[in-house]
C-alpha cells in the first residue's frame, strides 16, 4: 500500500510542477510540537484570523440551531480546538466565520462582511477554511479581485476544487437517491442546489473559466493548501474512501467484490475529496497520509493528528510564506 501510494504522490508531484510539497516541513513543526515563534506571533497578532467551515458545519456547532440533527456533543465543535489554541494560547483575534450547507452565496457574504470589518479596522485577514467553505473564499476573491488586498494568507483544508465524485455518485442517476435524498436535506440545513456546487462538472467548468484569475491569486497571496489521504488507514469513512478509490463499497486486497458503482477515473482521498481535487494548480502544498475529511476539524475515532499542534504547524508553515 505504501508503495502504491508513493507512487500516486510521485504522478501527482509530476503534474504541479511549480508546486513545493510542504509535508516534511509539517511533519517536523508538528512532531517536535514547536509553538509559534515571537516573530511569528508579532505576524498574526496584527491580523483578524477567520476560521471558515465547510458543508454540515451546522451538525458539528453546538451553538447552531439551523441543523435538526447536531453531533457537537460528542465530536467537539467544528474548528473549536483550532479556534482555542489561537485565541487563549496566543491571544490572536479569532473569528469563525457562519457557514452554510444551504447557499455558498451566504458563506460569501459572511465573507465579505469579515473582509469588510477588518478593513474599517486597518488590518489585513488570515483565513483558514476547510471543504466548501475555502471554495466560497476562492470564489470571492476571484469574482472580486479588489478584495484581494485585504489577505494575508490562506490555508485551504480538503477543499475539492475539481469537485467530489461522491456529490456525484448520491445525486447521480446510479442508484436513483436523488428524489430519496432531497426531502432529506433540509433537516440539515443543506440544499441539492449546494451538493450540485460540489459536483465535478460544476467545478470543473468553474475552475477552467477562471483559470487566470486562479493563477493570479495563488502568485499574488501566500498561501497553501492541506490534504488528506486515508486509504487503507482506519477510517468511518471507509465506504467511502472504497468508492473513490476503486468504484465498490467492499475492497479487499486493493480489488472490489462488490458492485462497481462509481465510474474511473479512481483517485486517493480523504473519503470526501480526492488528492488530485484538493490541489490548486503551482500552489504549495501539504499531504496528511492516514487522514480522512473530518478529523482535522473535529474529533473523531481513528485520529492521527492532534488539532491543537496541527494548527500550530500549520500557522508556522503560513508564517513562512508570509514573511518571504
Amino acid at each position: 500500500m505504501k508503495v502504491v501510494f508513493c507512487t500516486f504522490l510521485i504522478v501527482v508531484s509530476a503534474t504541479n510542477v511549480f508546486a513545493a510539497n510542504l509535508t516534511s516541513v509539517f511533519q517536523s513543526n508538528y512532531y517536535q510540537h514547536l509553538s509559534l515563534n515571537s516573530q511569528e506571533k508579532t505576524l498574526f497578532q496584527n491580523v483578524d484570523i477567520y476560521l471558515v467551515p465547510g458543508l454540515m458545519s451546522e451538525v458539528f456547532l453546538s451553538n447552531d440551531r439551523r441543523s435538526q440533527v447536531n453531533f457537537a456533543s460528542l465530536t467537539g465543535d467544528y474548528f473549536g480546538q483550532h479556534k482555542k489554541v489561537l485565541t487563549y494560547k496566543y491571544g490572536f483575534s479569532v473569528k469563525l466565520l457562519s457557514s452554510s450547507s444551504r447557499s455558498v452565496d451566504e458563506i460569501k457574504q459572511n465573507i465579505h462582511n469579515g473582509l469588510e470589518e477588518s478593513r474599517r479596522a486597518n488590518r489585513k485577514a488570515v483565513f483558514m477554511t476547510h471543504s466548501l467553505g475555502g471554495l466560497a473564499l476562492l470564489e470571492e476573491l476571484v469574482t472580486q479581485p479588489q478584495e484581494q488586498e485585504g489577505v494575508a494568507g490562506i490555508i485551504f483544508l480538503q477543499s475539492p476544487f475539481y469537485g467530489s465524485s461522491i456529490a456525484d455518485f448520491f445525486f447521480g442517476e446510479k442508484l436513483g437517491l436523488n428524489d430519496i435524498l432531497k426531502p432529506v436535506l433540509p433537516f440539515v440545513n443543506m440544499s441539492a442546489e449546494t451538493v450540485g456546487y460540489l459536483s465535478t462538472e460544476s467545478r470543473k467548468t468553474f475552475m477552467a473559466s477562471k483559470e487566470q484569475a486562479v493563477a493570479q491569486l495563488v502568485a499574488k497571496i501566500p498561501l497553501f493548501t492541506v490534504s488528506g489521504v486515508v486509504n487503507g488507514e482506519p477510517s468511518m469513512l471507509t465506504p467511502a474512501v472504497n468508492l473513490m478509490s476503486y468504484g465498490c463499497f467492499n475492497v479487499v486486497m486493493n480489488r472490489c467484490y462488490s458492485e462497481t458503482l462509481l465510474p474511473s477515473p479512481y483517485s486517493w482521498g480523504d473519503g470526501l475529496v480526492s488528492l488530485k481535487s484538493s490541489l490548486l494548480p503551482d500552489a504549495d502544498y501539504v499531504i496528511l497520509e492516514g487522514v480522512d475529511h473530518a478529523e482535522t476539524v473535529v474529533n473523531l475515532l481513528f485520529t492521527d493528528y492532534e488539532q491543537t499542534s496541527m494548527t500550530e504547524a500549520l500557522f508556522k508553515i503560513l508564517a513562512a510564506k508570509v514573511s518571504q
